[in-house]
């Protein structure tokens, strides 16, 4: 494919044109085929649009890429900074075992970095993790009507230099009260309104079937071996410089609709397990970020 503008005395336009095809021996509705004609076909298609990088690249166009200025063809984007990290050494996180309060989370990577931020700029973090959940049949996760077990993945940051870590903004560690009212809590964990930059994966998954299992006698599958994926999208409202990224885990967790004042809303709620039972490990994980200004 290539990308022409075509320019007349009141108007700036583009104008595409695709590969061109040429078939030697076009297939023909009704006629039988052959793996010779097939394989024909084929060659003649990637002859004239090979699945090259080059041309992946040339067709991989979206509205963004033309939401040009007017006045000088700019997007006013650019790159500020990109980096990537990954952790290769497995770890294996422990279901929560105690309340108020609760067991620690578990580290998965930990990133130093030295990254200014500014008011005019947005970072962009991803993350991805391989992981391998082991289940027992026990409670909570066999409990009746209660197919909701999962584990959290959240992004934490060093805001200063030398400075204890925290939740990046809009992110709860799922340790906050979410039931009960103040100075008597009933519940911990974290609102979805402060989930936003989390990953939230399955322990396992409980059958409940009538024709073939008893009464109250679940049969609890493990998750085969799976990946998880995350992001943080944030523009500052003050200048700030990242010292370090990481990712914890935390878990089991289940549904809640609750409140400690005012209305309800939705909540993941930090669950109570027998120690040692229910467990969770990465074994990879690797994180990047982009920081993008607006010019």
């Amino acid at each position: 494919m290539f990308v022409y503008i075509v320019i007349d005395a009141t108007h700036v336009y583009w104008e595409m044109e695709m590969s061109r095809i040429t078939n030697a021996d076009p297939i023909k509705r009704g006629s039988a085929l052959s793996s010779t004609q097939l394989n024909q076909q084929f060659t003649e298609a990637n002859a004239a649009f090979p699945m090259d990088g080059d041309n992946v690249r040339n067709e991989g166009l979206d509205q963004p890429a033309f939401d040009l200025n007017n006045a000088t063809g700019k997007s006013g984007i650019i790159l500020v900074a990109a980096a990537k990290d990954s952790q290769t050494t497995p770890v294996t996180a422990t279901a929560n075992a105690a309340l108020d309060p609760a067991d620690a989370p578990f580290t998965i990577q930990t990133w130093t970095v030295v990254q200014p931020v500014t008011t005019s700029d947005v970072i962009r973090v991803y993350w991805q993790f391989d992981y391998q959940t082991v289940a027992n049949d026990s409670a909570p996760v066999n409990t009746p009507e209660n197919n909701g077990c999962v584990w959290a993945v959240w992004l934490e940051y060093q805001d200063s230099f030398g400075s204890s870590w925290q939740a990046v903004p809009n992110q709860g560690d799922f340790e906050q009260g979410i039931s009960g009212s103040p100075g008597s809590l009933t519940a911990w964990g974290t609102y979805t309104s402060q989930g936003y930059a989390c990953t939230i994966v399955p322990h396992t998954v409980v059958l409940y079937d009538a024709l073939y299992l008893p009464a109250n006698n679940p049969r609890v599958l493990a998750t085969h071996a799976s990946t998880g994926y995350g992001d943080w999208i944030y523009s500052p409202p003050s200048n700030i410089t990242i010292y370090g990224l990481r990712l914890r885990i935390r878990g089991l967790l289940d549904q809640k609709y609750d409140a400690v004042i005012g209305d309800p809303s939705n909540a993941w709620k930090l669950l109570l397990t027998s120690s040692g039972v229910q467990t969770n490990t990465v074994s990879r994980s690797d994180m990047s970020y982009l920081v993008m200004r607006k010019q």
